[in-house]
């Protein structure tokens, strides 16, 4: 019996130490886990908290929005023309150049316009268009050309090149050639009316008419 009890208090003395180290182990697993979640609380949070962004004259901010947020807008894409609040968990965004851009367009040599008496005319003019400060044009033109593309010249004279050209030999066709040299301002007056104003989100805000005479070519 006296070495029954003694085994058995070597066991449960050999066990206690077992059991410590177990303990230790797991208050070190629990510290660890609480400072990754510590870390990670701290790392999140800066994507929850309202963080101001700047809007240049001549420019749009358009946001993405995952949630309604009160006071900053709703769920859906919105858009600001001057600085706003954006929370990076709920919301992308992209600045839109509204500024004015130019298109050129010659019409010389082989080129050349006809008018209503059938005289090649010459005709070199520069187009101007900008978007509007209005919600509804910069979204149109966001999602035909994306933000980044509505400033992107090589698109913009794909998509309004050929369209100004035809509005110029339209013009041209309509008018004889005395009346074209002498009248550049009913020219340019009609023009004018056969583009209209508004063009796919952008709005068309002058021509330059640069050269209008009769041409040599042929």
């Amino acid at each position: 019996l006296g070495l029954a009890t003694s085994q058995e208090g070597r066991t449960t003395g050999s066990a206690e130490p077992h059991l410590g180290r177990k303990n230790h182990n797991m208050d070190q697993l629990t510290m660890g886990i609480g400072l990754c979640a510590f870390v990670a609380f701290f790392l999140v949070l800066p994507k929850f908290k309202p963080s101001l962004v700047k809007v240049q004259q001549g420019k749009a901010i358009v946001i993405s929005r995952a949630a309604d947020i009160p006071g900053l807008g709703s769920k859906g894409v919105n858009v600001f023309f001057d600085n706003t609040y954006v929370i990076k968990a709920f919301d992308a965004w992209e600045y839109l150049d509204m500024t004015i851009k130019s298109i050129d367009v010659d019409c010389r040599g082989k080129d050349a316009l006809l008018s209503r008496d059938k005289v090649p005319m010459d005709i070199s003019a520069t187009f101007h268009l900008r978007i509007l400060r209005d919600e509804e044009a910069v979204l149109l033109v966001a999602e035909t050309m994306g933000c980044e593309g509505a400033s992107d010249m090589t698109k913009l004279n794909k998509l309004f090149g050929a369209r100004f050209r035809d509005a110029l030999r339209i013009t041209c066709e309509a008018m004889d050639s005395n009346q074209l040299l002498n009248e550049r301002h009913i020219f340019r007056s009609e023009l004018f009316e056969v583009i209209g104003m508004d063009l796919s989100g952008y709005h068309f805000e002058d021509a330059d008419i640069k050269l209008l005479e009769k041409s040599s070519f042929g």
